[in-house]
């Protein structure tokens, strides 16, 4: 399966994303729920290019192959149904410096210490990104479409963060399969 990626812009602008952070303190500043999932599944993709070019594991690089071909998909699905998002950097987002801290720490990690540190930053802003959704719910049925979306990024994130689980796991476990 082949990964296709937004054009070099988006990978430029979602590398000074801060770090795809929903539960921030000033939730008025920040944009539509939808506008926030655009700006989650770009940077999930470059997440996935990062884990190519850094992981020390294969599991680690298929991780993050996996976790962005899925939110390609949907930002795919956000995109014709009219909810993309451009990339935005922190100012336009609301997100604080100290947000972006994991993210900045783990562009500069190689190898091992990246897999840990990029299983732990995915389980975060999945966690992060599951009590969002929580939290923004439709409130109306002719919110349908922006409903089945956030179901299936809901459940996407759910499965996701299982799956970062049991890769934990597994490294914390190494010699249980021998």
């Amino acid at each position: 399966m082949r990964m296709v990626y937004q054009p070099v812009g988006i990978l430029l602008g979602t590398l000074t994303f801060a770090a795809a952070t929903f539960a921030t303190a000033d939730e008025s500043a920040s944009s539509d729920p939808m506008s926030r999932l655009s700006q989650f599944h770009q940077h999930q993709q470059t997440l996935g290019l990062l884990a190519q070019e850094r992981a020390d594991a294969d599991e680690i690089s298929e991780l993050a192959e996996e976790f962005a071909v899925d939110h390609g998909i949907l930002e795919e699905w956000l995109n014709e149904a009219g909810h993309s998002s451009p990339p935005s950097d922190e100012s336009s987002t609301g997100y604080s410096a100290g947000e972006n801290e994991a993210y900045t720490t783990l562009q500069r990690q190689q190898g091992a210490e990246f897999d840990s540190q990029f299983l732990a930053y995915q389980e975060d802003i999945h966690r992060q990104a599951l009590e969002y959704l929580e939290k923004n719910r439709p409130e109306s049925i002719e919110q349908s479409e922006q409903a089945n979306h956030l179901k299936v990024t809901h459940e996407t994130l759910r499965r996701h963060l299982g799956m970062l689980q049991n890769q934990r796991q597994e490294g914390d476990n190494p010699s249980s399969d021998e």
